[in-house]
């Protein structure tokens, strides 16, 4: 199903009325005005149709994110619509052209995920005057092009636009052994089972529920960075045989890569499952981080193979450290897959999940429970209230993932016998499970660290405060007494 989805952009998340905000904004403007200059532009005048810029991205923003998750449910398909009516609906927009190569019909249905954006995009785009959208327009092209032509970032635009020949590379000269590979696949396939027999004895859920979500789970496959594909020359080869680069021409080549790469995601995501190119992973996995992602419409969790190098992951370390890490992210992607089931709509933005209205219910209202939860919460560098609805999605897999590594943790514990801990240590084995996870998370946020924020994830503090705080785990191993800070008498949780 196609989404049209309002834009994500960088613009500063704190109030007009803050003064950071003034500050920030007067840095950006600075910043264009400089470039301007370049261009020989009066700095006067460009100071002027610069703010009226940034007024006008203010206000797209504003309204992007207003009214940016409104709730679905089975009698609910406001947001679907097929193209022929979104054209009668707001026809001063090109929808056919948004569109183009994504072989879609009059009658073919998209969802528009906030349909009162694109009612305040188009009468904003009314009343605002042609010059401050055209400035803005041209202003965010050599924004997104003015670092392309310096070649001190040659390096920063291949690992961009060309991951694949650098992971490639990097993964055939610093290969990972492969008892370190098994050593972190069995504790993927651990942390799935033990969320699988989570869900097979969670009371609450309905047969069709457990069914459902079992099933996608059990297809779920781990790809830990570099796959056969990446060390295949052949395959390597047809994958880029649509590029043709033009010796140099730097900005050229750029933009033939930029558009040789949409094209692709446009032609793989509109395939079946069962007939995408095993390549197409090569864009998702990045060789110079650490981190998981969830590829809902493959089936599989990629993890970048950075996982098996750095922070997440040593095969000489204690399974205390290894579960906290490598294990809770495996687990919150893993509970990003529950949370799909729950929320899959057919091709009428209908729930269709087949569970019980019962089972329904009872998962609305442990999300009632986080989105009350987060909004009580106060972010510590903006000092701004945390939208609960908005961080929905990822406090869901924040809280399955801390859970499940736990108890799988435990599960290995069970099977293994218990770990011993450092000798100076006055923390046992399962308190420094969280302490590790804690760790995972700590940072030292400068002053404007969050101007422009993660608008998806919780501030890092709050991201452990939260589920901790929902854990029974973390307090009986910590002795918190109910009631207190970290055990209190409310929790939500899934399982």
């Amino acid at each position: 199903m196609n989404q049209f989805n309002p834009p994500e952009l960088d613009f500063p998340s704190v109030s007009t009325t803050n003064p950071s905000y003034s500050t920030i904004i007067n840095f950006d403007i600075e910043n264009m005005v400089s470039i301007a200059k370049l261009f020989g532009v009066n700095e006067s005048q460009a100071k002027i149709e610069f703010r009226k810029s940034l007024d006008f991205e203010r206000k797209l923003y504003y309204a992007s994110i207003e009214n940016h998750s409104p709730p679905l449910n089975s009698t609910n398909n406001n947001n679907a619509i097929t193209i022929k009516a979104a054209i009668e609906k707001w026809p001063t927009i090109k929808w056919k052209k948004i569109f183009h190569g994504y072989h879609l019909t009059n009658e073919s249905v998209v969802i528009i995920t906030n349909p009162d954006y694109v009612t305040k995009f188009v009468k904003l785009v009314d009343e605002t005057p042609k010059r401050v959208q055209a400035n803005y327009i041209i202003w965010k092209s050599i924004e997104y092009l003015i670092e392309k032509l310096d070649e001190k970032n040659c390096f920063d635009e291949l690992h961009l636009y060309l991951p694949e020949l650098l992971a490639s590379y990097w993964a055939r000269h610093s290969q990972v052994e492969e008892r370190v590979k098994n050593s972190a696949y069995k504790i993927a396939l651990n942390v799935k089972q033990v969320l699988i027999d989570t869900v097979n004895h969670t009371s609450w859920l309905d047969i069709e529920a457990k069914n459902d979500i079992i099933q996608h789970l059990q297809l779920v496959d781990f790809i830990f960075g570099a796959t056969d594909t990446m060390l295949d020359d052949k395959k390597f080869e047809e994958f880029y045989q649509g590029i043709k680069i033009t010796p140099d021409n730097y900005l050229l080549n750029f933009l033939k890569i930029s558009t040789f790469f949409e094209q692709n995601f446009i032609r793989e995501t509109q395939k079946p499952e069962n007939q995408r190119d095993s390549t197409f992973v090569f864009k998702l996995s990045k060789f110079l981080s650490a981190d998981g992602y969830n590829e809902a419409f493959s089936g599989r969790i990629v993890l970048d193979i950075g996982i098996l190098k750095y922070f997440y992951f040593n095969i000489n370390r204690p399974n205390f450290v290894n579960y906290a890490t490598l294990g809770s992210l495996i687990a919150h992607e893993l509970g990003h897959v529950v949370d799909n089931r729950y929320k899959y709509v057919n091709k009428f933005n209908m729930r269709e999940n087949n569970w019980s209205q019962l089972t329904n219910l009872k998962y609305q209202e442990v999300e009632t429970c986080l989105i009350e939860q987060f909004n009580n919460y106060t972010s510590g560098t903006t000092n701004k209230t945390l939208d609960g609805q908005l961080l929905l999605d990822e406090n869901i897999a924040d809280n399955i993932g801390i859970k499940i590594s736990y108890a799988a943790y435990q599960d290995w514990v069970k099977k293994h016998g218990e770990e011993p801990i450092y000798s100076s240590s006055q923390f046992d084995a399962n308190q420094l499970f969280w302490l590790f996870h804690a760790n995972f998370y700590c940072d030292y946020p400068s002053k404007y660290s969050n101007l422009k924020s993660d608008k998806t994830h919780s501030p890092k503090d709050k991201r452990i405060i939260g589920p901790f705080s929902n854990s029974l785990d973390f307090a009986n191993d910590f002795k918190c007494p109910l009631g207190s800070k970290m055990n209190p008498v409310k929790k939500c949780n899934f399982f």
